[in-house]
């Protein structure tokens, strides 16, 4: 066992909301390894809550609560290998801030160039190569930096302000309404988890009830976040749906101040408040169109509190910056703590996404450079540091193989691009091409110079300068789509810290205001500069309702109405486990119930494998249409095909002119209508005929089948 030593002189207890966050990434953490070793197993959702009370939940959280508070365990061995003396904080070079301006200047120019390229619309290789060189430049003064955190500046009006801020980004998370389908599969998770407390956890479909029909992607079978929800239905007897739309986001919502209160603390350490008070409103205040289609571009703020009770929304807006930071803080102090805890959040980031897989270890990997001491010892850290990615690279190798055929075969189906065309398409999609991407490429650029001498500057010229140079490379952009990202290389951009470096950009005066000695002024500035990037930059709100018909309105379920309840009509109408065709908008939402009927087809999940052919594949889709109101010629006796060799139970039909020829087929089958408004109507199988068989007394169905 490991000597136990008191703790340093002059240590602080972290505050509340760091501790917060530390709980939450051990927990979750624990609870992800030990829903992988269930599933692994082929165990059940019951089993996971066992394993994860019966390995002394209590005893560790205990444990490592009193370290992650006091730092009293400490590997003095391992520090001393890795260069640090207990007590003191070495520097990477006797340099000061001052030495080097020659460089810092044509750095900053360099920067100012890219920028200009990147306003008039140069090609993309001319942009990469030009932010590229200007980077470079950038990191290269900031190496010589000191990589040692300052003491940020505490105080508990601060500290409950954050508090204020962080209870004011869950409001706004609970009455924040912008349904999103993909919850029909994750919620689907959850309900199936609990609804089949028999089965295998995440081993089977939980959206067609096909038989033996494993998930449609084998990297889910590493989410944990759709089972603690699950978990906590199981417990409370709430609804899934309930646990996701109010529990779960309210705590992330949560956490995400404090976990950019934490990051900011290290790299803005007398004003990291202001900070995250600038990535709170860039997260809220950016939105706006994708060229060429109607959908919001895919900003961080729209993973943010309008998204915030899925798990890559989470791991997007808390684990990321979270992950950068406890790279920092183990980079700077080596300790088993700071190891641990960067550990943890790169398990947690799995649990919450099989994007993390790649993401987190990315960022853990590239916020230790970026911190990179000089000599041997630095160099032990970088790569002890990622030595803490060990278990998210296993997983991921456990499941590249069937993953790589997958996405082989979705690229398959992609003409060849151009050279530099992924990434063109990435920042559009993910900065919009209006007022806030020249906003965001200023803050990629120049939020370096905006930082004070140290961590700072450090941080942000180096995470830029190594994404850059590497995840975000048109040379081998194919190579990140194949073995990384899969077909959404904009995903890429998901390692880039950019709410933080906006939040950087946007906080300059600060940093002049310190030097000048007038912050309370220098503060004035900044709001009024968070202000008018609000009313001028972004192309409409994150909260507004042009942002994919977003609503606010008092806490309740995310969901789309009355699709939602038309899909909880249809369930009700028919036994459990009943097959139903419905048109796509209520398909989505029959398997976020519990006790769920199963459509045909929810989204475009259902692919042709050795459990279903592709001729019963295409009938499905072909079935949901028809209900959707597409009638091609002959599509009666498809239908009428369709209703008894998939054994469907209740069908839901848009309720317009269209649907009259259907009401004739379905009457003539031995449908009975069971509910109906100006939009949909159900109808399902009289019981007293039998599957097949319509009644003999039909004719209409006779002519319809002669067709």
């Amino acid at each position: 066992m490991p000597p136990i030593a008191r703790p340093e002189v002059g240590y602080r207890p972290p505050p509340w909301s760091d501790r917060v966050c530390a709980v939450a990434v051990i927990g979750f953490a624990l609870w992800t390894v030990c829903c992988h070793a269930v599933v692994f197993y082929g165990g059940t959702l019951f089993q996971a809550m066992v394993l994860f009370s019966g390995i002394g939940l209590a005893a560790l959280a205990v444990r490592w609560f009193v370290v992650l508070e006091t730092d009293g365990v400490s590997f003095l061995w391992l520090r001393r290998w890795l260069g640090e003396a207990p007590g003191t904080s070495p520097r990477t070079s006797p340099k000061g801030p001052r030495e080097g301006r020659t460089l810092v200047m044509l750095a900053f120019g360099s920067c100012c160039i890219a920028l200009g390229f990147s306003v008039f619309s140069a090609s993309a290789l001319t942009l990469w190569w030009a932010v590229l060189v200007g980077l470079a430049l950038a990191f290269a003064a900031a190496w010589r930096n000191d990589s040692t955190p300052e003491p940020a500046r505490r105080s508990p009006g601060l500290e409950q302000a954050l508090w204020v801020l962080a209870l004011g980004c869950v409001l706004v998370t609970l009455v924040s309404h912008r349904p999103d389908v993909d919850d029909a599969f994750y919620i689907g998770l959850a309900t199936a988890a609990v609804d089949q407390p028999d089965t295998a956890l995440l081993s089977l479909d939980p959206l067609h009830g096909i038989a033996g029909l494993p998930i449609h992607l084998p990297v889910y079978r590493l989410h944990s976040y759709e089972l603690l929800n699950a978990a906590l239905s199981k417990v409370t007897g709430w609804p899934a749906i309930y646990c996701f739309h109010w529990v779960s986001a309210a705590f992330a919502a949560l956490l995400v101040p404090f976990a950019y209160a934490r990051l900011g603390r290290q790299l803005v350490p007398k004003w990291w408040w202001m900070a995250v008070l600038a990535v709170v409103v860039a997260l809220l205040s950016v939105s706006g169109p994708l060229e060429g289609g109607p959908w919001a571009l895919k900003w961080y703020g729209n993973f943010a509190f309008v998204r915030l009770w899925q798990g890559k929304s989470i791991m997007l807006s808390v684990m990321v910056p979270l992950i950068f930071s406890y790279s920092i803080d183990f980079s700077a102090r080596p300790t088993a703590r700071s190891w641990l805890l960067l550990a943890a959040a790169q398990v947690s980031a799995v649990g919450l996404s099989s994007s993390a897989i790649w993401i987190a270890p990315t960022v853990a990997a590239v916020g230790c450079f970026s911190m990179l001491r000089s000599g041997t010892a630095g160099l032990r850290r970088l790569v002890v540091g990622c030595l803490s990615s060990i278990y998210v690279l296993v997983a991921g190798f456990a499941v590249a193989g069937a993953m790589r055929r997958v996405v082989e075969e979705r690229l398959a189906d992609q003409a060849p691009a151009v050279r530099g065309e992924a990434l063109e398409e990435s920042l559009r999609w993910m900065l919009g091409d209006s007022r806030f991407f020249v906003v965001a490429m200023a803050a990629l650029l120049l939020a370096w110079a905006c930082c004070p001498s140290g961590v700072g500057r450090r941080f942000a010229a180096g995470v830029p300068f190594v994404l850059w140079a590497v995840l975000l490379n048109p040379y081998w952009s194919r190579w990140v789509e194949s073995n990384l990202t899969g077909p959404s290389y904009w995903r890429a951009l998901w390692a880039l810290p950019l709410p933080m470096l906006v939040a950087l950009f946007l906080t300059a005066p600060m940093a002049l205001g310190e030097r000048s000695g007038e912050p309370r002024r220098a503060a004035v500035l900044t709001l009024a500069l968070m202000v008018l990037f609000v009313l001028s930059v972004p192309t409409f709100s994150g909260l507004s309702r042009r942002n994919q018909n977003l609503r606010l309105g008092l806490p309740g379920l995310k969901v789309q109405e009355p699709m939602y309840e038309w899909a909880g009509r249809l369930n009700a109408a028919v036994p459990t486990g009943s097959r139903v065709v419905a048109p796509r908008e209520i398909g989505e939402w029959v398997p976020t119930y519990h006790q769920h009927a199963f459509p045909l087809t929810v989204r475009n999940y259902l692919k042709p494998n050795s459990y279903i052919t592709s001729d019963e594949a295409r009938l499905r889709r072909l079935m949901t249409s028809f209900t959707e109101g597409r009638r091609p010629k002959g599509w009666s006796d498809t239908f009428l095909r369709g209703l008894d060799q998939l054994e469907v139970q209740a069908v839901c039909l848009r309720s317009n002119l269209r649907a009259i020829d259907a009401r004739r087929v379905l009457t003539g089958s031995g449908f009975c209508q069971n509910g109906r408004s100006e939009a949909y109507e159900i109808w399902v199988r009289c019981p007293t005929v039998p599957l097949g068989e319509p009644p003999a007394s039909d004719d209409a169905a006779d002519s319809l089948r002669s067709e």
